[in-house]
Formats: C-alpha cells, structure tokens, sequence
C-alpha cells in the first residue's frame, strides 16, 4: 500500500502573502464597516472570504520546508485543536449557568481554528519554542 504525503499537495510560498492579504483586506474593511454602524454583524461572504484567506496561508508552503516546519505545522494543528475543544468545552459548560451567554457555531470553529493553527505556527517558528 503506497503512503499519501500531504506534503506534496501543499500551495507554493506565493500563496502564503495572498492568504494574509485576502484576509487583512476583508479584516479591516469588516471591522471599519462594523465600527461606522454599517453592517450590525459579519457579512456571510466577509467571513467566507476570511476563512478563505486563512486556509489558503495555513496550507501553503514556506520558504525553507524542512523536518522542522513541517513538525512545527504537525504541533501548531494539534495545538489549535485542543485549544477550541477545550474553550468549546468551556463554553458549553458555562452556558449553562448563563442564559445570555453565545453558543458557537461550526463555521465559527473553523475560523477560530485556522487562526490559532496560523498564530501558533508562526509564534513557535518565530521564537524556536
């Protein structure tokens, strides 16, 4: 049985700078919309288009991919997943107590997901944790 190596399948470096554009233009233009009482929450398509630009910069490659960026992705994942079940979790269990309280929806975690498995990326290569 041959091995899949998801490595292979990764988007090129160039896409990494148009992920983060995609997503700080829309970031910005949201927040400025909200701010000025335009929109009273996100837009269906300005949450798309920011997920869209966090997949495609998560799933892109760096300029040096070597065994230790892919195992700094391998643990940036699996830190973001346990930081959204264990704040989901948390949430669960304090809405319970509070009626008010926001109950998260599944596109909510997939963006909160890739922004944690970005940030955790990034600051771990960063600092060489």
């Amino acid at each position: 049985m041959t091995e899949i190596k998801l490595s292979n399948y990764r988007l090129p470096t160039k896409y990494k700078i148009i992920g983060y554009v995609i997503f700080g233009i829309t970031t910005v233009s949201s927040l400025l919309a909200i701010l000025a009482d335009y929109w009273e929450k996100l837009p269906d398509w300005a949450f798309f288009c920011i997920s869209v630009g966090l997949l495609i910069s998560s799933f892109s490659n760096d300029k040096v991919e070597d065994e230790m960026i892919r195992s700094i992705r391998s643990d940036s994942f699996q830190l973001a997943f346990y930081y959204i079940f264990i704040e989901s979790a948390f949430k669960t269990i304090w809405s319970e107590f509070d009626s008010l309280f926001f109950v998260y929806s599944g596109p909510y975690l997939i963006l909160q997901f890739l922004f944690w498995q970005l940030f955790f990326f990034e600051f771990t290569k960063k600092y060489k944790l």
